[in-house]
């Protein structure tokens, strides 16, 4: 229940994001000017590395855990014939989609949850004004720099426990380890 929860928290911070540059876009980037349209870049940058955590983080919970130990029950109930087996299979299936989400490492189930938020706190600060010229640029700073903190602070907890398999999907490109080395 608890992977299946982050999963859902994952696939909401997403689709947050995804929606939140489009709507940016069309309705309130078209009338900016001058030093305005300057921070637009920014703006998309972070976007990007928001949606590449999250999206990232998404695969490996779907791809890497589920549909990885999904797999393996389906092979292991192929081979059963008794109910005591195919319960027992079931258990295990259940106990790997436990360990291989790290959903009980508290610590990491906690840096992952700040970091969506950080990224849900960013897309809700643009859904707020109505006007891009309205969006208090230090509140976009400080929710950028806590999304940079987070998650790098999350990139270094993972290379220091057993879950180098997801560090090693969200830091596909290499940004989190150099922002860690910083």
């Amino acid at each position: 229940n608890k992977v299946f929860s982050l999963l859902w928290a994952t696939k909401r911070t997403m689709l947050e994001l995804e929606l939140l540059w489009p709507q940016l876009m069309e309705t309130r980037y078209r009338v900016l000017t001058g030093p305005d349209l300057i921070w637009l870049r920014p703006l998309h940058t972070i976007h990007s590395e928001m949606l590449f955590f999250v999206k990232n983080l998404l695969v490996y919970l779907q791809v890497d855990v589920v549909e990885a130990q999904f797999s393996k029950l389906v092979s292991s109930l192929q081979l059963q014939e008794e109910f005591d087996a195919v319960r027992r299979a079931h258990n295990t299936y259940l106990a790997a989609l436990q360990k291989k989400s790290h959903i009980a490492v508290r610590p990491l189930m906690e840096g992952i949850q700040r970091v969506l938020r950080s990224c849900r706190h960013f897309a809700a600060l643009f859904a707020n004004f109505s006007d891009a010229a309205e969006i208090p640029h230090s509140e976009v700073e400080a929710a950028v720099e806590q999304f940079r903190t987070e998650a790098t602070g999350l990139y270094m907890l993972l290379e220091r426990t057993d879950a180098k398999e997801l560090a090693a999907r969200l830091n596909y490109s290499g940004w989190f380890e150099q922002r860690a080395l910083r």
